[in-house]
């Protein structure tokens, strides 16, 4: 199974810990813990890069002083996701232009937590207000019981569009001697977004073994952060 690595900021120590637990009982490991942003943003190269971090923030202070925004500068290619209690709408849209991938309420149950950090890291936008009215960018006001969904996809170019899914597959290289474990963030008939397990490493040229579906021969057109953006050459097989 595919980890997500996280950096933890902010809060009190005892619920960085409850966060921690949580976070690690799915499918996420936290890689670095902060107290501040100050000594975050002091230590970024001395940590492994995180494909999550989340900041647990207070009073609106935290909005207004301009933290969060040095994380965001510190971690471009993460995905930035705040958590904190009953934000007004003027924070919520701070959050929109801090592009943060989402707000999330203190009070949220831990299991529709991690439901939500996956929907983030299938590339949407996520703004849950807890109990007052979430807004997003452009976007009317709801209510908490109907979270603010923004997707990633809106401004779509490809050739081809892309469907997003969440499919485990197999990286295969150097004449089917190696594989490497990875995760399939969104495909078309033309190509995919790809989670290697081991992005330092992964071939420029592989087969893609999709699990219970089929292979393609795949070359990497573009690299981001964690993810690599993969061309296919040709199908191999297809499963049953």
């Amino acid at each position: 199974m595919t980890v997500a690595p996280v950096c933890l900021i902010g809060g009190e120590d005892a619920a960085r810990g409850e966060l921690r637990k949580t976070l690690e009982a799915g499918s996420f490991k936290v890689v670095s813990e902060y107290e501040t942003v100050h000594a975050c943003v002091a230590e970024i190269y001395e940590t492994v890069e995180p494909e999550l971090v989340i900041s647990l923030v207070g009073s609106g202070a935290d909005f207004r002083d301009g933290r969060l925004g040095q994380l965001r500068r510190a971690f471009p290619e993460a995905n930035l996701v705040i958590i904190g209690d009953n934000p007004t709408q003027e924070q919520l849209r701070a959050c929109v232009e801090l592009d943060a991938n989402g707000f999330l309420p203190r009070s949220i149950d831990p299991r529709a937590l991690l439901q939500s950090l996956q929907v983030i890291l299938l590339g949407e936008k996520l703004y849950i207000a807890g109990k007052k009215r979430a807004v997003a960018a452009g976007r009317p006001a709801q209510s908490a019981a109907s979270p603010v969904t923004v997707s990633a996809g809106s401004s779509e170019r490809r050739s081809a569009p892309r469907r997003r899914t969440l499919q485990q597959a197999e990286i295969v290289y150097n004449n089917n001697q190696c594989v490497m474990h990875g995760a399939i963030f969104d495909i078309s008939d033309k190509g995919a977004k790809i989670r290697p397990a081991d992005i330092v490493n992964a071939p420029s040229r592989f087969e893609l073994r999709v699990k219970y579906g089929p292979s393609f021969q795949c070359e990497v057109v573009r690299k981001s952060g964690f993810y690599v953006g993969v061309r296919f050459l040709s199908e191999v097989t297809s499963a049953a």
